[in-house]
């Protein structure tokens, strides 16, 4: 469905890249292969690298420009319609 975006918390430049630091929060259907997100959504032109720190229970990762989310004990993706509503995670971005 729809990832929810928070306005980044931290911007600031660490030589030559933009970093930000940003909140999403999950929603309460979970799409197969991961949800859209975009260089704007995270304060940037262009994402270099991101740091997916999830809450306890699952892996987050950026693959495709989708947030892919993983079990963390059985390391597969969630399944498909799972509600995710009370899964965040922070997302530390460099980029320009």
């Amino acid at each position: 469905m729809a990832l929810t975006v928070a306005a980044p918390s931290l911007v600031t430049v660490l030589g030559n890249q933009r970093v930000t630091i940003t909140q999403v929060t999950f929603d309460n259907s979970y799409v197969t292969d991961g949800l859209a997100i975009t260089a704007a959504d995270v304060g940037l032109n262009f994402i270099n690298a991101m740091v997916p720190f999830a809450s306890s229970g699952y892996n987050v990762t950026l693959i495709g420009g989708k947030l892919v989310v993983y079990d963390h004990i059985l390391g597969v993706e969630v399944v498909g319609t799972t509600d995710l509503a009370t899964l965040t995670a922070d997302l530390l971005c460099f980029g320009s």
